[in-house]
């Protein structure tokens, strides 16, 4: 029987699934499970400096996964920022537009993974 569609296993760098997999790389999923949690036990009016608190979180735990990727680490506690903002949650007393911050979060998951390429 003739092969009509061949799959070629070597990929682009910028093949979709290489993005998807840098993007979950990035996302600091830890520390977003643990901002969630307390999200609901921390008093409203202590939510910006909860989210705070989770960021340096964010920091201490990528510099000590990636080994001081500095590039990475900022990367991810951006990513954890705009996560916070698009919740309509403060970061100490900004906030954000939920709408406004979910598109940045587009923005941002979709460019971020073609510019960073990270190491592996």
């Amino acid at each position: 029987m003739a092969t009509f569609l061949r799959i070629d296993r070597a990929r682009s760098a910028n093949a979709p699934g290489d993005i998807l997999s840098r993007i979950a790389k990035l996302a600091p999923g830890e520390v977003i499970g643990l901002y969630l949690l307390g999200r609901g036990v921390a008093d409203p009016a202590w939510l910006g400096w909860w989210s705070m608190v989770c960021a340096a979180l964010a920091i201490v735990f990528r510099v000590w996964a990636t080994k001081s990727q500095w590039a990475s680490v900022l990367i991810s506690v951006l990513a954890f920022g705009l996560w916070v903002l698009a919740l309509g949650d403060p970061l100490l007393s900004f906030q954000l537009d939920g709408r406004i911050a979910s598109l940045a979060i587009l923005v941002f998951t979709f460019v971020v993974p073609i510019f960073y390429k990270g190491t592996d």
